[in-house]
């Protein structure tokens, strides 16, 4: 690994554009079930289980990984720049304000649904905006913020950044274990009930280890190990790499469904080299640079972001069809045909004079 000087942050990743609208469309399946909502152990069930529970799964981590590499192509481990990494939080925080106002009016309705009061909706709003989000897919900022920064503070204290990586490494393993592999604690409750007294008690400060500590922490820094790389696997042998540990997923997952272990689906053991591969196979494409991916960035982004506010029209206004037997969805192609179509007309008109503050959506 050369670590001696700055990474050139001014080569063009176009490939990499590409798997990010790809993993953009993979989040919208993540939170609109393809075949809606079919009875228990139904086909349409199954069908929903490993699209959106296995397969999907690696959209999340892939932005970590593409966001860490990114952002820590711009220094280096001998010449680490806070200032690069302070200005990129300063960013992200603003991202995740905006989108957080621009979603309060959904948020808002959902809580008076709830008739939990005022007060409580409150209160519980402020919290899951610190620590879990405050929309379900904008969790994603405030663990990219926390990872970052994290690392960031590691990296200023020379930590290694092969140290970083297992150090976040070590705080997947104990995430995972509140996530797919909750069947190994699973019996603490009745034979060490005070430890998972414990855990509850930890569980209901942190609410999920789907957060900056638990999973993000590991995936961006195996995005800055990445960027700070002198060397990185062939795409031949990165492609051989994605596919084992993708059958190897394919494979923990099911033994985890057919044993009952799984609790939550955000985390597996084999999604990390499975994601890791996937990666190196994206910046390893070398596509010639065209204005297209510029828009592409942008569009993955707006889809990402901004998903969830068509879902939730489409969701309570169109027609859903008797899924006892198997249907499409009709939200699902509905949300991802508006929110493109909205993403681009977005898009377009940043490059106006009046609308040039559309630019602070992504």
């Amino acid at each position: 690994m050369n670590l001696s000087s700055k990474a050139n942050s001014s080569t063009s990743y176009n490939g990499l554009d590409l798997f990010k609208l790809f993993c953009a469309v993979l989040i919208v399946i993540i939170h609109i079930a393809p075949f809606g909502n079919p009875p228990h152990l139904s086909t349409g069930w199954y069908l929903n289980f490993w699209i959106q529970n296995f397969f999907c799964r690696i959209a999340a981590p892939f932005f970590f990984v593409a966001s860490g590499f990114l952002l820590f192509k711009k220094t280096s481990y001998l010449q680490f720049d806070l200032s690069v990494i302070k200005k990129y939080v300063v960013r992200m925080l603003k991202l995740y304000l905006i989108w957080t106002v621009i979603y309060l009016p959904c948020e808002i309705n959902i809580y008076y649904a709830n008739k939990t009061g005022f007060l409580y909706n409150l209160i519980d709003h402020i919290r899951c905006t610190i620590l879990t989000g405050s929309y379900t897919q904008l969790w994603y900022f405030p663990a990219l913020i926390f990872a970052v920064i994290l690392i960031a503070f590691l990296l200023s204290k020379r930590v290694k950044p092969q140290i970083i990586v297992a150090i976040a490494g070590c705080f997947y393993a104990i995430g995972l274990l509140a996530q797919s592999w909750f069947g190994l604690i699973r019996p603490l409750e009745q034979s060490a009930p005070f430890l998972w007294s414990i855990l509850k008690k930890i569980e209901f400060v942190i609410l999920t280890t789907r957060n900056g500590l638990f999973e993000a922490f590991l995936f961006v820094a195996i995005g800055m190990i990445i960027a700070f790389s002198s060397k990185t696997l062939s795409l031949g042998k990165a492609l051989v790499g994605f596919v084992l540990s993708f059958v190897a997923m394919y494979a923990e997952t099911r033994f985890l469904f057919e044993h009952n272990f799984i609790r939550r689906v955000d985390m597996y053991i084999f999604l990390v080299p499975t994601v890791m591969f996937m990666f190196i196979v994206a910046i390893q494409i070398k596509l010639p640079d065209s204005p297209v991916y510029k828009t592409v960035r942008k569009l993955s982004s707006l889809i990402f972001y901004s998903h969830l506010l068509f879902e939730y029209v489409f969701s309570r206004t169109l027609p859903q069809p008797n899924y006892s037997t198997l249907h499409l969805n009709p939200v699902l192609p509905a949300t991802l045909l508006v929110t493109v179509v909205c993403s681009l007309i977005v898009i377009k008109l940043t490059d106006t004079k009046a609308f040039g503050w559309f630019k602070h959506l992504y």
